[in-house]
């Protein structure tokens, strides 16, 4: 997979900031999230930082791992929730563990 050199919508900016946010919050690394879900092992760097495209697939792949592989647990855990932080639809929160 080469660089793309289309650009970005703002929406679309929106949503990869988004992922990087649930990311970084559940306090998950790229390349271990990249490798946990099949990817190349820079492949959650390229898309944070907008030199490939994501696919909604892609991003599914993700926020599964995402969630296999945090230390918190988020609100957030589909693509659905994921485009709706984007939006400013919902707010991301921690969920508090029952232990």
């Amino acid at each position: 997979m080469c660089d793309t050199d289309d650009r970005y919508t703002e929406y679309e900016k929106r949503v990869i900031g988004a992922l990087r946010m649930v990311r970084e919050v559940s306090g998950v690394d790229q390349v271990p999230l990249s490798l946990a879900a099949g990817m190349g092992r820079n492949q959650v760097n390229r898309y944070e930082r907008l030199k490939v495209h994501a696919t909604l697939g892609n991003l599914e792949r993700l926020l599964v791992e995402i969630g296999q592989l945090a230390e918190r647990r988020t609100n957030v855990r589909t693509v659905y929730d994921l485009l709706s932080l984007a939006e400013g639809k919902i707010a991301l929160t921690v969920e508090q563990s029952s232990e």
